[in-house]
């Protein structure tokens, strides 16, 4: 009876392996598409401010009877946008994010598959291998992330 006990860990072992490793997989994807979500509306949110108020200080301009102040704040505002946008860096944030996102996708495709380098491996070396890619795209993603940052200070 034992025997049968430690045969049915060991085959449970590497399916918890395989759970644990996809279960990963879906976090950082999830994580991922969360800050690309964040990078694309701090960008959004700055580029179109800087154009509309960059209208808005254009139409000022034209109208006659307006209090002198009011150009000046509006034009102020727009450039403050503007700065804004280049130092955030947000849109490579926005674009890296996505990246990292794809690429831990299609590495969970492939795996699932049995794809690409995942044809020709067993259980457990599939895991494995799979975990490390897993954390290698990650580690790459969180690098350019870390230097996009960087630059942006």
């Amino acid at each position: 009876m034992e025997m049968n006990l430690d045969s049915n860990q060991e085959q449970v072992q590497p399916e918890q392996r395989r759970v644990d490793a996809l279960k990963q997989c879906d976090e950082l994807i999830t994580h991922f598409k969360r800050k690309a979500r964040e990078g694309k509306r701090v960008f959004q949110i700055f580029k179109y401010s800087s154009v509309v108020l960059t209208i808005i200080v254009t139409v000022l301009s034209a109208i006659q009877g307006i209090q002198q102040w009011i150009i000046p704040v509006f034009s102020g505002l727009a450039v403050l946008a503007t700065t804004m946008l280049s130092a955030t860096n947000a849109q490579e944030l926005w674009l890296e994010s996505r990246t990292t996102q794809q690429k831990l996708t299609v590495e969970r495709f492939l795996f699932l598959q049995d794809a690409g380098e995942y044809d020709k491996l067993g259980g457990p070396e599939k895991v494995q291998r799979f975990s490390e890619r897993m954390m290698q795209i990650w580690s790459v993603g969180h690098a350019q992330w870390e230097k996009t940052t960087e630059d942006a200070e």
